[in-house]
């Protein structure tokens, strides 16, 4: 690993952490920090490599251990910080049934997981008021549209700032 990946890993793992902070203590925008917090990885994957994506990940997950607010922390680890590469693995397949399948089937274990942790550590979930499968239905379109939007800002990024990709 070069210098100049480790030196903008620290950055990305600094800007990632930052987010995630202010994710655990904004009154109002938790989610949108948090996405924010989890563009970090597919910009590290443009612009260093997949070595240094998996650092930053590893390092801002550690991070976040220090977060007050554990949910952050939980969703982040097993969702939001890791989907970028596991997005950037399924894309590399090229067929979008199968891209599809793999996203969703990450997620579905991605959700299960983090209800599992949290249920389990700090308290239940099940009361609700909606129906469990109202609240998947929710949860399934809210992901396609956060990867819909990650896609692009992926493009947008590949297209106006093509002179900080690595290929460049």
């Amino acid at each position: 690993m070069n210098s100049k990946n480790i030196a903008k890993g620290g950055l990305f793992t600094a800007a990632g952490f930052i987010f995630l902070y202010l994710s655990s203590f904004m009154p109002t925008n938790k989610l949108a920090f948090l996405i924010l917090s989890s563009v970090i990885i597919p910009i590290t994957l443009l612009t260093c490599n997949l070595k240094t994506a998996i650092l930053v990940y590893s390092a801002t997950s550690l991070l976040s251990l220090i977060i007050p607010n554990k949910v952050i922390c939980i969703v982040y680890i097993f969702l939001f910080g890791i989907y970028g590469i596991v997005k950037y693995f399924a894309e590399k397949i090229n067929n979008n049934v199968i891209e599809f399948i793999i996203k969703f089937t990450f997620f579905n274990i991605s959700l299960g997981i983090c209800y599992f942790i949290y249920s389990t550590l700090f308290m239940d979930l099940t009361n609700s008021k909606l129906p469990i499968y109202i609240l998947l239905a929710g949860a399934e379109i809210g992901f396609g549209l956060y990867d819909f939007i990650l896609t692009g800002f992926i493009s947008y990024f590949l297209n106006k700032f093509n002179i900080f990709t690595k290929n460049k």
